[in-house]
């Protein structure tokens, strides 16, 4: 599946950053003493209650790491800092075992009849817009017919709302009733129209309130008791902190949820409600929100997130993006002898990887320990400086980007009329080139760099 590269950067930087600073302090040591114990603990103690995670979760992870970290023996030459680490991934995993789906590519894939799901959620947590997500999500990504109907029949703006997000795809919305008709009224119409034109799935959006109250959960257990739905998805906004513990706690004690979505991943959360949601309502996220367009979906993977979170980055994910989103075209890669050649054309082709990636900042954020580099630096180094550099090319003769050592004064200054930038851009181009030149050449037999990172996952 797709994996939008808005999910690079979103909200797990800061909580990354702290405990890297927190490993830091113990490397190179060669055995942990109670005092450094009492301090490593102090410290993620205090990055977990800064990062907004739940009190009950934090207990639990410290009791647990402090147990064995007391217990452990140092065996052949693991260093403190490696134990520490590894004792950390198990535990984060741990919190997040209700989690870990089996099979998650083959959750819609293998439907028979209808199917339906049921969205849930207050008002204005992304609900709909997480609908018309998953929506086009099944119909491209598993081949299946899908219908979407709204039944919240007290925001007028609700349906136009659906009908354009769901137009904009080419998802089927179903609006064959009246004003006048009930919320069970309008389910029950969109199941028959579903059944007779054979959809695969009828996701089904409820009405959201900007406050929890007896009506709004009674209304969601009536349509849930006529739809019969598949899966229940609570939508919970991740910036609202334990607000958002608070509210899914209340639902999951009335209705039957099968599970969390997870939006505005890519904003400011500071991570406490992904750390602490599935371990205390025992329910696993299936999905996150990572940006603003129609296809930023994820399925939620645990022990990539734990990667992330600890700084080693999520070359998973990234590789699924290079496929996915550019792939490996055997025609259009960099084969070895164009890597002995390695002109301004390969250049440019690696340029426009690193652009349709995100950028450099994004790309930073998925390999270990990219969270580290000085981001006023990265920052230079934007979308617009990589165009720029794929416009003088442009403006290049075939023989010049063939030779870039004939590029003398008079052909810099015509390169610079015919792309708009100044000489000095192109100056540094050159510099930027030869640099990444020497790196393809010690590469060798690797493709390139990102071909590299794809073998060593593979």
């Amino acid at each position: 599946m797709d994996v939008n590269i808005n999910f690079f950067y979103f909200m797990l930087e800061n909580l990354t950053s702290k405990i890297g600073n927190i490993l830091g302090k113990i490397a190179g040591k060669t055995r942990l003493t109670e005092y450094d114990i009492k301090n490593l603990l102090r410290d993620f103690r205090k990055t977990l209650l800064d990062s907004d995670v739940s009190w009950t979760v934090i207990k639990h992870l410290l009791e647990k790491i402090r147990e064995k970290l007391e217990k452990i023996e140092i065996v052949n030459k693991a260093s403190p800092n490696d134990i520490f680490i590894k004792i950390v991934v198990d535990e984060f995993l741990d919190i997040f075992k209700n989690s870990r789906l089996d099979n998650c590519d083959k959750l819609f894939k293998d439907n028979i009849g209808l199917s339906t799901i049921l969205f849930i959620g207050l008002q204005g947590v992304g609900k709909t817009t997480s609908l018309v997500k998953l929506a086009n999500f099944i119909k491209y990504k598993c081949s299946k017919s899908v219908l979407v109907v709204s039944c919240d029949v007290y925001r007028p703006a609700a349906l136009e709302q659906l009908l354009i997000l769901s137009n904009k795809v080419n998802i089927n919305c179903f609006s064959d009733y009246t004003i006048t008709d009930s919320p069970l009224i309008i389910v029950e119409k969109a199941i028959k129209y579903s059944r007779l034109n054979n959809y695969d799935f009828l996701i089904i959006d409820s009405a959201g309130r900007s406050h929890i109250d007896n009506s709004m959960m009674q209304e969601i257990i009536d349509i849930s008791a006529v739809s019969k739905p598949d899966y229940s998805f609570l939508v919970v906004d991740s910036m609202v902190g334990q607000d958002g513990i608070r509210s899914a706690d209340i639902f999951c004690s009335n209705i039957k949820v099968s599970g969390f979505f997870l939006t505005k991943m890519d904003g400011d959360s500071k991570g406490g409600v992904l750390l602490s949601l599935s371990f205390l309502m025992k329910k696993p996220i299936y999905f996150i929100g990572v940006g603003e367009n129609i296809e930023d979906i994820s399925y939620f993977y645990p022990d990539r997130i734990v990667s992330r979170i600890l700084g080693f980055g999520d070359l998973s994910s990234l590789m699924e993006e290079i496929n996915n989103n550019i792939g490996f075209d055997k025609n259009s890669s960099i084969n070895k002898n164009s890597i002995i050649n390695f002109g301004l054309d390969e250049f440019k082709t690696q340029l426009k990887y690193i652009i349709e990636l995100g950028g450099i900042e994004k790309l930073l954020d998925k390999i270990p320990g990219g969270y580290s580099v000085d981001k006023s630096l990265v920052n230079k180094f934007d979308n617009k400086f990589f165009s720029k550099m794929i416009a003088i090319i442009n403006s290049m003769t075939i023989k010049e980007k063939k030779f870039p050592s004939l590029i003398n004064g008079s052909r810099k200054r015509r390169i610079s009329l015919g792309s708009g930038v100044d000489i000095s851009d192109i100056s540094k181009m050159l510099k930027y080139y030869e640099k990444m030149k020497k790196s393809f050449l010690k590469v060798g037999d690797e493709k390139s760099f990102l071909d590299k990172m794809k073998k060593k996952i593979l």
